[in-house]
C-alpha cells in the first residue's frame, strides 16, 4: 500500500508537470494526495517492526519530519518556481517521489504481521453520501 500510494503520487505530479489545463491540475493533484496515507502507513510499519523501547522516538522523528519539510521545501519551491518554469516543481515532486519508492523496496521490510478483516463498501460511501447531502444545500443554496 505504501508503494502504490507513492506510485499515485508520481504518476499525479508527471501528470501537473505536462499539463497547463485547470481541470487536468485540479486532478492530478488529487491524485498527489494519495501520498498523504504514507504518514499513517509508516507508522503502522514501524509498531510492526521497531521495538517497543524505540517505537516513540521514531514516531516523533516521522511526524516532525512533517514540519521540518514544509519549512525548508516552501522556500526552495518559492525559488524554483521564480527561477525556472513552475512545472518543474511538479518534475522534482515525481523524482522525490520514485526515489522513495526505491528506497521503501530496498529499505523497509515487509510487515509480519497480517490483519484479518474485508472493506466496508457501506461504511466508505456511507458517510461520502451523507456529507455531499449535507454540505451540497450549504454551498449551492443561494444558486
Amino acid at each position: 500500500m505504501l508503494i502504490l500510494s507513492l506510485a499515485v503520487m508520481v504518476v499525479g505530479a508527471l501528470i501537473s508537470a505536462v499539463t497547463s489545463d485547470l481541470l487536468t491540475m485540479i486532478a492530478s493533484r488529487a491524485l498527489q494526495g494519495f501520498a498523504m496515507g504514507a504518514l499513517p502507513l509508516g507508522i503502522g510499519l514501524m509498531r510492526d517492526t521497531l521495538p517497543r523501547e524505540r517505537l516513540g522516538s521514531a514516531i516523533a522523528v516521522m511526524s516532525s519530519s512533517l514540519g521540518v519539510g514544509g519549512g525548508l521545501v516552501l522556500p526552495a519551491a518559492a525559488l524554483v518556481a521564480q527561477h525556472t518554469d513552475w512545472h518543474t516543481l511538479f518534475y522534482g515532486a515525481a523524482g522525490v517521489g520514485t526515489l522513495s519508492i526505491l528506497l521503501t523496496l530496498v529499505a523497509v521490510p515487509e510487515s509480519p504481521i497480517r490483519a484479518e478483516g474485508t472493506f466496508d463498501t457501506v461504511g466508505a460511501l456511507g458517510p461520502s453520501a451523507g456529507l455531499v447531502l449535507f454540505l451540497l444545500p450549504l454551498t449551492k443554496g443561494g444558486d
